[in-house]
């Protein structure tokens, strides 16, 4: 039983360096499409974006990640007396790649909700790319209630059935 725990934990190990090495070296190669530093790892959804992050992708697309870990701009929490705040919770369409941040889908849904609305909009874009409804729930749960959302939109593609911890 401990030789066959310790060789599952050892393909475990080499399996994790193997693919930190072949990150490296795509990211070197400038073959993914942003910096392997734009992700963090988190212990339920595997990853999550890295706080503070500014970089460019490979199209040279700026990425900013705010310090919730969020594509968008700083946001209060409370959040301001009279505001209203979406939360939108979604993948890689949601993240927007290949779009600079101010063209994402939730920078044209605030845009429009503030045109048509008599208050303050606030549209939070909680996007990650290749989150599926598993970790969008998650971070639902645990990190979105706390920027007080008075609603929640889920983009739904048809891979978000799939999970990236599973």
């Amino acid at each position: 039983m401990k030789r066959r725990t310790a060789g599952l934990a050892l393909a475990i190990v080499s399996i994790g360096f193997c693919v930190l090495l072949a990150e490296s070296v795509l990211g070197a190669a400038q073959v993914l499409e942003a910096s392997p530093q734009l992700h963090r790892g988190h212990p339920r959804r595997g990853y999550q974006l890295r706080a503070g992050f500014d970089g460019t992708s490979k199209f040279g697309i700026p990425l900013h990640v705010n310090s919730l870990g969020l594509r968008s701009p700083e946001i209060a929490v409370p959040k301001a007396a009279g505001s209203k705040r979406v939360l939108v919770l979604g993948d890689s369409v949601t993240f927007g790649w290949g779009v600079p941040e101010e063209q994402s889908f939730s920078r044209r849904l605030e845009s429009t909700l503030r045109q048509q609305l008599a208050c303050p909009v606030e549209v939070i874009n909680a996007g990650v790319s290749g989150y599926g409804t598993v970790e969008e729930a998650d971070y639902f749960t645990h990190e979105g209630l706390g920027v007080e959302p008075d609603a929640v939109l889920v983009y739904y593609v048809e891979n978000d059935n799939m999970s990236v911890t599973h």
